[in-house]
């Protein structure tokens, strides 16, 4: 019998199984594990010492501690490694939060926590050499950017472009062939240029989880940007309120742009909420439009633990660029654990950043329809879906470091397990983690690091990127390591610094680091972070490690101290030569606030002089933090309040205040905080004020804010204007200063933010009363009574200084500007006389003259002038626009457009005026063209619409053809990134226009002084044609000039201008014979042609005539757009048009034997209406003769004139008198119409403007020598003509005025208003002269044979003289005075 089993002997396996159950609280190990654990000591090393963790396998629970010999192990058994070479140089990092340099350990610092991996002392660190700061590149999170690239390849079409023609060579070749003909019928095949399908819109998220993901959102950026595969890539930002910009909101639907999302899907913007709300309605819009996608950088398996879960399946789009709203999508699994989606949820695919994902992306975008691609879609409801309770979640904070270890190894991938491992090395700082996953992995992925970062293992440590293990983590996770790779330290150091040797010099620096200086230093301390990398000497020296001794912060050359702080400096910056930077250092400042740094370099506002860099400082053997700030040139405020000790300007305080109260506001917005504000820190310069702030590193909470309002009180209570007698301004911002600042010493918020306003909005409270209105007759009121400004010289003055913004105008452009090139010896004595008149009519507002010439101040804002109102209403409405609200936008264009009054400037003299003239009728343009595009969004009526294109009609050339408009630039933020659009194959580039005039027979002199001389003669009639002179540029050359205009202005408008002025610049010269060529090319390089020598018998030596050359082309378009005014022959031997064009003859002298002379007055010695009051007045009468009809014939729609009347002569325009003479002889109809048009007239005489130079007209018509007689001939009341003449001040002694009479058919061209004039002055007609402006009066001179002479100030009424029969017409008045006295 055999015995019980208990008594028989177990054997040693047995045994231990037994000690294993044991350990384990009872759970026995299987065969196989005993297998394998008996296999595993057969492989081990006997004689080799076991180390205190060789235990250390998992499971994790900590081993009964073995005793230890007192007697040391034997050094044979592991010898220790070799100190590194003396050619490699360890990068630490600076000294940690809370971490005392002098010490090296920090509040509640751990022994455990420096890492036991942390290597010795070694004799490559000198514990008494200096260091010097650097910045480590660190590598991409884009590994493989061709393969992105690659995988985007069926986007990479073209399509023909709505804009821009090329010509079509083959198909022009077989046209030329099939109908051959004389090359001059050759006509090119033009078809649509190509150029790239999409435009991306790139959008990444800036929520609080984002900033690991900040290089891969640049390094996608300028991969995508770089690829060549799209029109334009835009970089945007995703607030965490859920708000973009408006270019990104508002994409345009054309089926031309996609939208690529990265964002990790964790921030405020994804959950519940109103930012939620926002976000999901931005990205169902975009959703509607276009194809949208969402980068998602957290791997796949991840996904379910955010805000956007997905679900696998396949996909299919109806057609190419279809909306992501339109796709189908069929997922795997049909009864998946996620269910169906929400009702009227949007599909939006999601992608890993990864060349696999991508490419299915750009199939399913590029499909033309039927096929299926893999891929993961997240439903879009109208608002986030509540966040998801799991039962079986729990708390990660609750978990042991056991716990949280084991829950990572379950849920992770393999790779990113090891990766923990390895991590556990090294300082937790996400560039060195990216460093070390570089080095220890063979294909390194960021979603690996991302897993360990949310695996709960690490805390948040003093900044954005910085971590730290959780207590007792970073031990457990250096025992999954295998013994080999526990002591390799040094060797993982050296891995690390490899990859940094390959980028120095090459790649930007991302990691700040430091080095030890090439020359030692004084101090005695060394940072005591940890080290992660040693790198080659030479690499030290590309980082920035071997530095020129003696710079601060191995950047900065300190040159002098600035004011009484021993901490500011002005630098020079060695890295940019040239530069000056303003050093402040911080003695007292944590060494660690890194992330306070950041904050203010990101900081940006114009009146607040921009933080360009920070950093820490070790060069004099202590941490000294600094800021380094842009240097501003300019005066102090405390030179100001020095040297007005009695008080400061208004002027200055409205210039000072406003914008130091709104750089304190926009400080307080963004969080920042102000150590102290002194005048000191207050620089104005000539753009405005700068705020050199001095910063507190501090977080900004509410009493920190007070704190800030209350320094800026102290400061304004430092300043009060300058009392001057009679002028009410300074007492009344005294109050207000005074308020102010008893509202921002107060302790209440809301009562410092209304103290605040009134800084910000301060104004002065007596000169917004007074106007200035250039959108029409210029108009100057002053508390709504009208200032009288009527020399035409003294409103050219004021316009200019206006049209400045109150800045000083030269004394020279001045002059220039009224009088025009040709400038009299006295011009500057007429200036100054024109300025002093000038300044009594505006007074007491002062009219600034100083060394350099004159300036208008507007100290109340330049809104006082409608046109720069009418700007910032034009500038509102855009922005209305841009963020969709099109009602708001359109009422805005609206209020711009109502405040024309007629042309601008409107009987305004001088080359000044004429181009400010052509400046604000492209505002008009502008605003026209705006009114028309938002009518179109939002739906016109017809009579709504009608009146639009009427008014567009003003711009000709805008209807014959649209300019090609230019693409949207890509964001700020592509430039900030290094990333360059390729635009030079891809843009459609508008040609600019280029003109040519080369003297072939010029004026004896000088030949530098004719060039000279011509120059400005062209730059004149340019602008007198309506091109602004910001839009051509001049370039001399060896007979003459060359002129750039600038593309946006349409070529047919540069042409018919050149035509149109030339006349009025040969008449500048005795002889002149010049050749223009007109050329209109894509390419700049290609210059005009060359003047044809078959032409140049064309100009005569004795003669004044200019040679216009056109290409064919534009010859046709000038033809077919209908503005065709001059005579074009075709150029022999040539493709080319040419045209000849001669100065206006001079006019006829006036014959000794005239006696009497007949002056009209309407358009002659008035300007009696413009054109809106003229169509005004011509309403009111035709509303009359409404009222008057014959009901039945209305009914019965019989015509009110049963034949055609002649005109006036005023054809182009309404003008009340064709009323009259259209119902002439109708009764007492006709007696009512004059009885109405008396009293339009008695009103537009008090308000209109005599042209230039009629007071001098009539002085010499009254010179008591003169022996000529005077009348007045008009169609015009003679009540309205007295009363002209009397509110004007002009006097014509013994003249007789001959008006209109209730005979309304004795209108001219009727001669019986001049018979009575000649019958009246008892002499003949041939012995008369009559100066007229219109041509009826031309024609009623004609039928009593009175000699005419026709003022024609533009060449519309030239023409129009001209077809009426006027032989002799003068452009100026002046010229008829000039007439006059060679008589």
């Amino acid at each position: 019998m055999r015995s019980d089993d208990s008594a028989a002997p177990r054997g040693p396996v047995a045994r231990l199984a037994d000690l294993l159950a044991e350990a384990a609280d009872g759970s026995r190990p299987t065969s196989i594990e005993l297998a394998e654990l008996l296999w595993l000591a057969g492989q081990m090393d006997d004689d080799a010492p076991a180390p205190q963790d060789a235990s250390a396998a998992l499971p994790l629970t900590p081993p009964t501690p073995r005793p230890v010999s007192p007697s040391p192990p034997d050094p044979a058994a592991e010898p220790a490694p070799p100190p590194p070479p003396d050619d490699r140089v360890e990068l630490r990092l600076p000294t940690p939060a809370g971490v005392n340099a002098d010490t090296g350990a920090g509040a509640g610092a751990s022994t455990a926590s420096a890492g036991p991996g942390s290597p010795p002392s070694t004799p490559g660190s000198r514990a008494g050499s200096g260091h010097t700061p650097v910045r480590v590149p660190v590598p991409p999170m884009v590994t493989h950017p061709l393969t992105l690239q690659r995988a985007l390849r069926p986007l990479k079409r073209r399509v023909p472009s709505p804009v821009g023609q090329v010509i079509d060579e083959e198909a022009t070749a077989h046209r030329i062939a099939r109908l051959g003909g004389h090359p001059r019928s050759w006509l090119p095949v033009l078809r649509p240029a190509d150029e790239r399908w999409l435009r991306l819109c790139l959008v990444h998220d800036t929520g609080p989880t984002m900033p690991i993901w900040r290089p891969l959102v640049h390094e996608l950026h300028t991969a995508l940007a770089q690829s060549g595969i799209f029109r334009t890539v835009e970089l945007h930002r995703a607030e965490p309120d859920g708000t973009v910009p408006p270019q990104a909101a508002h994409a345009p639907a054309t089926g031309r742009t996609v939208t690529l999302v990265i964002s990790d899907c964790m921030g405020p913007q994804w959950r519940q909420g109103d930012a939620g709300t926002r976000w999901y309605r931005t990205l169902r819009r975009w959703a509607a439009q276009m194809p949208v996608a969402v980068i998602q950088p957290l791997p796949e398996r991840l996904w379910r633990t955010t805000a956007l879960p997905t679900t696998p399946g396949t996909l299919s789009s109806p057609h190419p660029a279809a909306p992501s709203g339109a796709l189908t999508f069929t997922p795997y699994a049909a009864d998946g654990p996620d269910g169906p989606p929400p009702a009227g949820a949007v599909p939006v695919p999601v992608l890993e950043p990864s060349g696999t994902w991508l490419s299915h992306w750009a199939a399913l975008v590029a499909d033309a329809g039927g096929g299926l691609l893999p891929g993961a879609v997240g439903w879009l409801d109208h608002a986030p879906p509540p966040p998801s309770l799991d039962a079986d979640a729990s708390d990660i904070t609750d978990l042991t470091p056991e716990g949280l270890v084991l829950r990572f190894r379950s849920t992770a991938s393999p790779e990113a397990f090891r990766l923990a491992g390895h991590l556990a090395v090294g300082e937790p700082q996400l560039p060195v983690m990216r460093l070390v996953q570089a080095a220890v992995e063979e294909r390194p992925r960021p979603q690996h690091l991302a897993e360990v970062i949310l695996s709960g293992m690490l805390a948040s440590g003093g900044g954005a990127g910085a971590y730290a293990f959780r207590p007792e983590v970073r031990e457990l996770l250096l025992r999954t390591l295998p013994r080999t790779a526990r002591g390799r330290t040094r060797e993982l150091l050296a891995r690390v610094g490899g990859l940094i040797d390959e980028r120095a010099g090459v790649a930007p620096g991302v990691l700040r680091a430091v080095a030890p200086s090439a020359g030692g230093g004084a101090g005695p301390r060394t940072p005591v972070g940890e080290p992660f990398a040693t790198v080659t000497r030479e690499s030290a020296r590309q980082l920035g490690g071997g530095a020129e001794a003696g710079l601060f912060g191995g950047r900065y050359r300190l040159l002098e101290q600035i004011g009484r702080n021993n901490g500011t400096w002005r630098a020079e910056d060695v890295r940019l030569p040239g530069s000056t930077v303003v050093v402040k250092q911080y003695p007292e400042l944590r060494p660690h606030a890194s992330e306070w740094g950041d904050r203010l370099v990101e900081f940006r506002h114009e009146n607040v002089a921009p933080v360009v860099d920070h950093g820490i400082d070790r060069t004099s053997g202590r941490p000294m933090p600094y800021l380094v700030t842009e240097f501003v040139p300019g005066a102090g405020l405390q030179s100001l309040l020095s040297q007005y000790r009695s008080g400061l300007r208004v002027s200055h305080l409205l210039t000072v205040l406003p914008q130091l109260a709104a750089a304190v506001k926009a400080l307080n917005d963004g969080g920042l905080t102000l150590r102290t504000l002194l005048a000191s820190h207050v620089i104005v310069t000539s753009r405005g004020l700068v705020l050199a702030a001095d910063f507190a590193d501090d977080t900004l909470h509410e009493p920190d804010r007070r704190a800030n309002l209350i320094a800026l009180a102290d400061l304004v209570a430092q300043m009060s204007p300058y009392p001057q007698a009679g002028d009410l301004r300074a007492s009344t911002i005294k109050d207000t200063l005074t308020s102010a600042v008893q509202e921002l010493r107060s302790g209440s918020p809301d009562v410092q933010s209304r103290g605040l306003g009134r800084l910000i909005h301060l104004t002065s409270p007596v000169d917004r009363s007074r106007f200035y209105s250039v959108l029409g007759p210029l108009r100057v009121t002053r508390q709504g009574h009208l200032l009288t400004v009527e020399e035409p010289e003294q409103q050219a003055l004021v316009c200019m200084l206006l049209l400045k913004r109150g800045r000083t105008v030269p004394y020279a452009e001045l002059t220039e500007g009224i009088w025009g090139p040709t400038i009299s010896p006295r011009a500057e004595g007429d200036l100054r006389n024109c300025a002093h008149l000038l300044a009594n009519i505006l007074a007491p507002d002062p009219l600034v003259a100083d060394d350099v010439g004159y300036a208008l101040p507007l100290p109340s804002g330049p809104d006082v002038v409608d046109l720069f109102h009418c700007q910032r209403l034009a500038a509102e409405a855009q922005d209305a626009r841009f963020a969709g609200d099109f009602t708001r936008a359109r009422e805005l264009v609206n209020s711009a457009l109502e405040l024309w009054r007629g042309t601008p400037l409107d009987g305004v003299p001088g080359p000044a005026a004429v181009a400010a003239r052509a400046d604000i009728g492209r505002l008009r343009q502008s605003l026209l063209q705006t009114h028309l595009e938002l009518n179109r969004e939002l739906g016109a009526t017809e009579q709504e619409q009608a009146e639009l294109d009427e008014l567009l009609r003003e711009f000709p050339h805008t209807e014959d053809e649209e300019l090609v408009p230019h693409e949207e630039l890509p964001s700020d933020q592509l430039d900030d990134l290094g990333v360059h659009r390729e635009t030079a194959d891809d843009q459609p580039v508008t040609p600019s226009t280029s003109i040519t005039f080369e003297y072939l027979a010029r004026p004896a002199g000088r030949q530098e002084d004719v060039r000279q001389k011509l120059g400005r003669e062209i730059s004149h009639l340019l602008i007198r044609g309506g091109i602004g002179p910001d839009r051509f540029e001049m370039r001399a050359g060896p007979h003459g000039w060359e002129v750039v205009v600038d593309p946006e202005v349409h070529v047919l408008h540069v042409l018919t201008a050149t035509v149109d002025e030339l006349p009025a610049a040969l008449g500048a010269f005795p002889v002149l014979g010049l050749g223009v060529a007109l050329t209109h090319e894509p390419d700049p390089t290609v210059s005009a042609p060359t003047f044809p020598s078959g032409l140049r018998h064309l100009l005569g030596r004795d003669s004044r005539r200019a040679v216009v050359i056109v290409s064919s082309d534009l010859h046709e378009r000038l033809n077919r757009s209908g503005h065709l005014r001059h005579r074009f022959q075709a150029v022999p031997q040539s493709d080319d048009w040419y045209c000849e064009v001669t100065t206006e003859p001079p006019p006829a002298p006036v014959p000794s034997s005239v006696e009497s002379v007949l002056l009209c007055f309407d358009g002659t010695l008035a300007q009696l209406y413009s054109a809106q009051s003229a169509r005004h007045a011509a309403g009111a009468l035709t509303a009359l003769i409404a009222d008057q009809r014959d009901p039945e014939d209305a009914l019965a729609g019989t015509p009110l004139l049963s034949e055609p009347r002649p005109a006036g002569g005023t054809a182009g325009r309404i003008h009340p008198m064709d009323v009259l003479r259209a119902f002439a002889g109708r009764g007492t109809l006709s007696q009512e119409l004059h009885t109405r048009l008396e009293e339009i007239e008695m009103q537009a005489a008090l308000t209109a403007k005599p042209p230039p130079h009629v007071a001098n007209l009539l002085h010499t018509l009254a010179r008591p020598e003169e022996t000529l007689r005077l009348a007045i001939v008009t169609d015009t009341s003679p009540r309205a003509v007295t009363a002209y003449l009397g509110a004007k001040g002009l006097h014509l002694p013994g003249a007789g005025i001959h008006g209109r009479t209730p005979d309304l058919t004795l209108l001219m061209p009727d001669p019986d208003c001049p018979r009575r004039a000649v019958e009246q002055l008892g002499t003949r007609a041939d012995r008369c002269v009559m100066v007229g402006s219109s041509a009826a009066e031309a024609a009623a001179a004609r039928s009593l044979r009175i000699a005419f002479i026709g003022y024609a100030p533009s060449r519309t009424a030239r023409e129009r003289l001209a077809a009426a029969g006027a032989r002799t017409t003068v452009s100026d008045l002046s010229l008829l005075v000039d007439l006059l006295h060679d008589r």
